[in-house]
């Protein structure tokens, strides 16, 4: 939509009359006009987005204040985070209505941990399976061991050190390791991975990824099934 030539030219007098610009409003648009021309002003008058936690909440949030109402669609972007929009408005704005991120704290993959953070982290971050089990136990067994003994038998002397990290149990740790950390949201069955671990001096051990990321598309994958299933006449994308 545009001003006629006459309506321009009238308010470009005003606005150079004026040594700034002048607002106008023509049609229901709200128009700044200078002595350069005239834009339209595209206010943003959608409410503010709201930050949630759980893809429960979202459910929530859209029965108590969009019951029956068009939405626009739900972006699962990744496994961590998922964004509500809203219908187009006048100005061609798609508003975001919430964003969804979990509270989980996800394990430090590639980084060493003590001894005693390394077992709390399989047990707080991980679902439990045979797997995570079997390296509890095997970490809560391993000593850092310094062993140093001293011969003489008065002709030769000989010192023997023997440093590492020993298991005092016995435990087959399988290799990789098949486990399910927390990684996104909690109302979805968290995908497995496979891991290796390693073990440093110190009895430092860490868990390296080996599935290359796959995790992530089936995440997004389980994450919008779940949505879907809320959701069904709202389109969610992922």
């Amino acid at each position: 939509m545009s001003l006629d030539s006459t309506a321009i030219e009238k308010i470009e007098e005003l606005a150079l009359g004026a040594q700034g610009n002048v607002l106008v409003e023509k049609e229901g648009y709200l128009y700044s006009v200078t002595g350069s021309g005239a834009r339209r002003l595209e206010y943003n008058d959608n409410p503010d987005r709201i930050e949630l936690h759980t893809l429960q909440g979202l459910v929530d949030f859209i029965n108590e204040n969009y019951p029956g109402v068009p939405l626009g669609f739900i972006h699962v972007v990744n496994a961590r985070l998922v964004v509500l929009y809203g219908a187009l408005d006048k100005f061609g704005n798609r508003p975001q209505l919430a964003v969804v991120t979990p509270f989980t704290d996800p394990f430090d993959f590639g980084s060493y941990y003590q001894q005693e953070q390394f077992q709390i982290g399989l047990r707080s971050q991980f679902v439990p399976n045979e797997h995570r089990d079997i390296l509890i136990k095997f970490a809560g067994d391993l000593v850092d061991k310094d062993e140093q003994t001293y011969q003489d038998d008065g002709i030769s002397q000989t010192a023997t050190v023997k440093t590492g990290v020993v298991s005092q149990g016995v435990a087959d740790v399988p290799s990789p390791v098949t486990l399910k950390p927390y990684r996104t949201f909690i109302e979805v069955d968290q995908p497995d991975s496979e891991f290796i671990f390693r073990v440093q001096k110190g009895a430092r051990m860490a868990l390296y990824e080996a599935d290359g990321g796959a995790w992530k598309n089936e995440a997004i994958n389980r994450v919008k099934a779940w949505l879907q299933e809320q959701f069904k006449n709202t389109k969610v994308i992922g």
